[in-house]
Parts: C-alpha cells; sequence; structure tokens
C-alpha cells in the first residue's frame, strides 16, 4: 500500500506540473502573439515613413533610404512600388 500512496503522490505532482506548464505556455503563447503585433505595426510604421521620406525628398535613393531604414534597396524599391500601384 505504500507504494500505491507513493506513486499516487507523483502522480498528483506530476498532474499539478502539467497545469502549471499549461499556464506558463498560454502566458508565453499571449506574448508572442503581442510581440508579433507589436513588430507588425512597427513595420507598417517603418513602410509608412519610407514613403514619406521619398515625398518629402524625391532625389533620395533607395540606398540612402534603405540605409536609415535598415533596409535593402530592394526592400524599399518594393514598398515604393507598391504605393505606386496602390
Amino acid at each position: 500500500m505504500d507504494a500505491l500512496e507513493a506513486i499516487a503522490a507523483k502522480l498528483a505532482d506530476a498532474e499539478d506540473d502539467v497545469r502549471k506548464s499549461r499556464h506558463v505556455k498560454e502566458i508565453a503563447e499571449l506574448e508572442h502573439d503581442r510581440a508579433l503585433r507589436k513588430a507588425n505595426d512597427l513595420k507598417k510604421e517603418r513602410r509608412a515613413l519610407v514613403r514619406a521620406a521619398k515625398v518629402a525628398d524625391p532625389t533620395l535613393t533607395t540606398r540612402v533610404i534603405g540605409a536609415s531604414a535598415r533596409l535593402s534597396s530592394t526592400a524599399v524599391s518594393k514598398i515604393l512600388d507598391r504605393d505606386e500601384n496602390a
């Protein structure tokens, strides 16, 4: 009987650990989702600023804008092309 009680206690501990892990996992998923939303919002803001920089000074090259925005010239071109095609 002692062995059965010991196993039952270990099982209860394991089930508690599972519940705690699920809670931690849910919190991590919520934080991950929040971080993704924030990153997407910042990307939208950066795209808007890239377009605004080109409008403010049409002589700026994609390379110069890209260096400031930490983007490649190709990425800057795509942002500007989307703006023209919209």
